[in-house]
């Protein structure tokens, strides 16, 4: 059993674990090739890979953002656009090819855009698939898929021709692990559509919601600059420097990924692990990631290992909650999800096109110019979490969305106060196993059991009410009540 945040159950779904762990390797290993700045390829691919960042970054986050134009964006959900993203990739992939042989030089970029390409469409697909179950696999997926991904660069960067042949088949496989993500789930609980679906709206909170989605856009895109701004410079002076040997520098950025998941991870296993807890790392980290510009002068590696967690560690905690808030919105899914990447990818593609053309060389930074850019990136922190983002509104949007946000937030439904003041998470779980429900049933009867309603439930299960019915019923049968008021008798009994 692996523990998955307030659920715990003890049939964990591994196949789905595994399958969107793999997929998702895939992915951050492709953006990992095409989508940073690479110091261990070979010439010419070397540059090609440093200046695609300036590039093609800025149509990345073009062409996500245009998913959030279109009128259907369910579409960019499907196989047809997954299997295209693939293609793309695949083809984009081709790029580096081309400047290994004499005379294809010019295709490099087309190929390059393709990769753009490829990559917007997957990114929308897995920011929906992996927030559907974020509290399931989705959670421990992300964070295994990062660190998965880091072993993988490293042992390409090692090993700099398997650059070529891990950028041929990310594309695929990533796309092909979605897919069977996607029929594993249909063939347990019904389409990933349904859960995620974000058709049927209730239209009261929309405007909130909205409101809300953007100021979270919002801090995203100036936590993605600070994150440069407190990083990046840093990271240059240390790669530019003669005294380190660019493996070194790989395994070091490998070592910090692995310490940023260990982390992540061992936040995700409490027992009430909420959005706001994961919430409060992004100033942990890029405070630690400001430190980078005082270390300079005791340690360039400890510098630059501080200057990775605050670069490496907001991208994380970008992942692990932007999907989770687009598919608890109240529009659809990818559109919202879209919003968010684009933003955050405009903040870290642009404030480093700032960088790099503020200073001509960017690997011999001033001592004077890191600190005053780290200044700037603690004032653009303090202004995004105190004022664009506050902690106290991310819990009132997300309270009623996440039922482990603030558990006696809302009332309950029948007046009375909800079970769960006398039966704690664990109480309920085993009491559920003892009755024999199945996973999502025991999803239901923990929301059941502190007076939540039909409307409440679907809402925070992402479930139709047909479905929650015959959960509920299923669940009354196996416990041998009748009725909601003999179940919060019985769960009261069962907790004295």
């Amino acid at each position: 059993m692996i523990p998955g945040g307030k659920y715990r159950h003890e049939e964990w779904r591994w196949r789905e674990f595994a399958l969107a762990t793999l997929g998702f390797t895939f992915y951050r290993l492709y953006i990992s090739i095409f989508f940073v700045s690479n110091h261990v390829l070979p010439q010419p691919q070397a540059t090609m890979a440093n200046s695609a960042y300036d590039a093609y970054s800025f149509l990345l986050a073009f062409l996500v953002a245009s998913v959030a134009l279109v009128r259907r964006p369910a579409f960019f959900r499907s196989d047809i656009a997954a299997a295209l993203g693939a293609a793309c990739m695949a083809l984009g992939a081709l790029s580096y090819a081309a400047l290994s042989v004499g005379g294809w030089g010019e295709l490099a970029g087309p190929f390059a855009i393709c990769a753009s390409v490829g990559v917007a469409l997957m990114t929308v697909q897995w920011g929906c698939a992996l927030g559907v179950r974020w509290r399931e696999e989705g959670l421990f997926s992300i964070i295994a898929g990062f660190f998965l991904a880091a072993v993988l660069n490293t042992g390409a960067g090692l090993f700099a021709p398997a650059y070529q042949v891990l950028a041929a088949l990310a594309g695929p496989a990533s796309c092909l692990a979605l897919m069977k993500l996607r029929r594993c789930r249909a063939a347990s609980e019904g389409s990933l559509a349904q859960r995620a679906g974000s058709d049927m709206r209730a239209g009261g909170a929309e405007r909130v919601e909205a409101g809300f989605i953007a100021r979270a856009s919002v801090a995203f895109l100036l936590f993605a600059v600070a994150s440069v701004f407190c990083s990046m410079p840093m990271e240059f002076s240390v790669i530019g420097g003669a005294s380190e040997s660019d493996r070194l520098l790989l395994l070091l950025r490998t070592c910090v990924t692995a310490a940023v998941c260990l982390v992540a991870l061992g936040l995700a296993v409490l027992p009430r692990t909420s959005l706001r807890s994961i919430y409060r790392l992004i100033p942990l980290f890029l405070v630690i990631g400001g430190l980078s510009a005082f270390l300079q002068e005791l340690s360039p590696l400890v510098a630059y290992a501080c200057a990775l967690v605050g670069r490496l560690g907001f991208q994380l905690v970008f992942w692990l909650f932007a999907p989770r808030i687009a598919c608890c919105s109240k529009t659809p899914a990818g559109r919202v999800f879209a919003v968010e990447f684009a933003l955050y990818w405009f903040g870290y593609a642009g404030s480093l096109f700032v960088v790099r053309h503020l200073w001509p060389d960017p690997y011999h930074v001033s001592v004077d110019a890191m600190g005053s850019m780290v200044v700037a990136a603690i004032v653009i922190l303090l202004v995004s979490y105190l004022f664009v983002l506050p902690e106290h509104d991310l819990r009132v949007a997300t309270g009623e969305a996440l039922p482990d946000a603030d558990g006696a937030s809302a009332p309950a439904s029948d007046g009375r106060s909800a079970a769960g003041a006398v039966a704690d998470d664990g109480e309920l779980a085993a009491m559920a196993e003892r009755y024999g429900l199945s996973p999502r049933e025991t999803e239901v009867f923990l929301l059941l059991a502190r007076g939540r309603d039909t409307a409440y439930i679907q809402k925070s299960l992402f479930i139709s009410a047909g479905t929650v019915s015959s959960h509920r019923r299923r669940i009354y049968q196996k416990m041998g009540v009748h009725t909601k008021q003999e179940l919060l008798d019985l769960v009261e009994a069962g907790a004295v």
